[in-house]
């Protein structure tokens, strides 16, 4: 699952992000996103310059690419992460959280370039799950 992160970083070509998506692509994973990716992503048109220009690189990311909804399943595994990570004084946005939890629920990889808060996400899941986690050079 596409991280909004990755997906910014794919939008302004960056390198790393590129090169990793092309080994995706070349492996045929399937590359699902979160709706709380679509949320932030389209959140950050009103921060921009030229939104339409940003709406439509956002459109052309997300083309082809299904979602996954952050559904009760979803959101009950998100709050009990993120007390997990509060009580530990280990807090990470609850968006991310909630990214974090749709991979877990659905059993999808995780693509991101913050490695770190989800690593810290995926260590607060009890009981531990098998949930990968891929990265790439900021």
């Amino acid at each position: 699952m596409l991280d909004t992160d990755f997906i910014i970083d794919l939008m302004t070509r960056h390198e790393g992000a590129v090169a990793l998506l092309n080994d995706i692509e070349a492996s045929d994973e399937p590359q699902f996103v979160s709706s709380v990716t679509l949320f932030e992503l389209y959140h950050s048109l009103a921060r921009v310059d030229q939104p339409d220009e940003r709406r439509q690189n956002i459109q052309a990311v997300l083309e082809d690419r299904p979602v996954l909804d952050a559904d009760s399943d979803v959101m009950t595994t998100a709050g009990q992460l993120h007390g997990r990570l509060v009580a530990d004084g280990n807090e990470v946005g609850p968006l991310d959280v909630i990214i974090g939890a749709t991979g877990l629920v659905h059993g999808e990889s995780v693509v991101t370039g913050n490695e770190a808060d989800f690593e810290r996400i995926f260590a607060a899941a009890e009981p531990p799950l098998a949930v990968g986690l891929t990265t790439y050079d900021k």
